[in-house]
């Protein structure tokens, strides 16, 4: 017979449920034929023995197996020859046309089998290659290399890397890399070394102050440092003076020199400038009153104001009254109506009674000590001081329970708070 099919193995993919695979080639006998199965995930083979064939002597064949191949799996069916040649031909016999052809049908199946098998060698390609090509597959059972020029092995480069490790690690304390050292060294750019060594958006930041700008943490140029900023002197020698913030000013020509630094929320525009003048001196000056404290507030506090200084409730010095005109009913308000001076006073000036009504100190906390003149110069109609439901009004010179309190025209006198819901009313014409 002729041999037009070249092909000499045919490889079938496992569904768990066939069992009859087709041999597209001609076998001779059963024996040529070679089954493997290998498994998809890990490439390990395995001869087959648990299958039969039909088909020997044939254009074609078949394979059935005992167990059928599973998914994952895939059947390999391979022609093998022994590389025998077994025809004995005798002197001066008949020619016999079917035997010698058998003859060159073994020979030319062979001739496959081995160009199957060199097709899957590690091979040179064209006319002048001069280096071998392994298609992409590993070489295994390679024997340590010897030779400069032999292949080494993973294993010798194993050994190897760890005989380098091992001769580091003798270095001197001195020629140690620290962890953190290798993390900068395998840096490639100068912003990954920034980044490593913690210095935040300034990182990347390509930003340049220009004249009155500082480098702001979030990397950008301005000249405003948003957050908080803390000038650390500790452990400065003693007498030293080497951390500071300075408004610094100077002139060489005419007029003066000044230096202002300003303090200001603005939520609510409440501000103090220091300003200092090579001709006018020191000023300290606050959008209203303010207090200067000792060890953090936890003594008494100097209250500066636009009539004078106190501690606390304790005026020091002249005190001059402001009044403020109120000829209606209202709830006395520290925020509202008696913030811009402390201690103005309230007065009535026309003919009708109103009530000026104390609040809870828990709706307006007046401080303990605060006084508050009341003068009633209208020609009729009374003021009633009201305490609202929880504050006690005393009277002077009595010792009457709570009660409203009432400034009669003409009436001049005041309250004081001695409590946090606790007041005294006092005065000529007050009842």
């Amino acid at each position: 017979m002729t041999l037009a099919n070249l092909q000499n193995s045919v490889p079938y993919g496992g569904d768990g449920v066939t069992v009859a695979f087709p041999i597209p080639f001609p076998f001779e006998v059963n024996a040529h034929i070679k089954v493997y199965l290998v498994v998809d995930s890990t490439g390990i083979e395995t001869l087959q023995s648990n299958y039969s064939l039909t088909g020997a002597g044939g254009l074609t064949g078949t394979c059935t197996m005992d167990v059928a191949p599973a998914i994952g799996e895939t059947l390999y069916i391979r022609r093998v020859l022994p590389l025998t040649q077994e025809t004995d031909y005798q002197d001066n016999d008949a020619f016999d046309a079917a035997n010698s052809e058998a003859t060159v049908d073994r020979l030319a199946q062979m001739i496959q089998q081995l160009a199957k098998d060199i097709s899957r060698t590690l091979k040179m390609y064209g006319e002048v290659g001069e280096n071998f090509d392994a298609g992409g597959a590993k070489i295994t059972s390679l024997a340590d290399g010897v030779a400069v020029d032999d292949a080494a092995t993973v294993g010798q480069a194993s050994t190897l890397v760890n005989a380098a490790v091992a001769l580091v690690s003798t270095f001197p304390a001195l020629a140690v890399v620290t962890t953190f050292a290798k993390t900068l060294l395998d840096d490639t750019t100068a912003a990954q070394m920034r980044t490593t060594l913690g210095l935040g958006p300034l990182a990347t930041s390509s930003a340049a102050g220009t004249t009155g700008e500082v480098i702001r943490g979030d990397g950008t140029a301005s000249n405003i440092i948003t957050g908080n900023f803390t000038i650390d002197g500790t452990g400065a020698s003693a007498g030293s003076v080497t951390n500071a913030i300075s408004a610094y000013s100077n002139n060489t020509g005419a007029g003066s020199a000044v230096a202002v630094a300003l303090v200001k929320e603005k939520k609510t525009n409440k501000k103090i400038y220091i300003n200092v003048s090579s001709a006018l001196g020191i000023d300290v000056i606050a959008s209203e009153a303010f207090n200067v404290s000792l060890d953090d507030g936890a003594t008494d506090h100097f209250e500066l104001y636009s009539g004078g200084m106190r501690v606390k409730a304790l005026e020091i010095g002249y005190r001059e009254i402001g009044w403020v005109t109120k000829n209606t009913s209202f709830t006395i308000d520290l925020a509202t109506d008696l913030t811009a001076t402390p201690n103005l006073g309230l007065r009535k000036t026309d003919a009708n009674p109103y009530n000026y009504t104390i609040p809870l100190n828990a709706t307006d906390a007046f401080p303990i000590g605060y006084v508050l003149p009341i003068a009633n110069i209208g020609t009729a109609g009374s003021v009633s001081i009201v305490p609202t439901g929880g504050v006690t009004l005393r009277l002077a010179g009595s010792t009457s329970a709570s009660a409203t309190r009432v400034f009669a025209a003409g009436a001049f006198g005041g309250i004081t708070k001695i409590g946090a819901d606790d007041w005294i009313a006092y005065g000529s014409g007050v009842s």
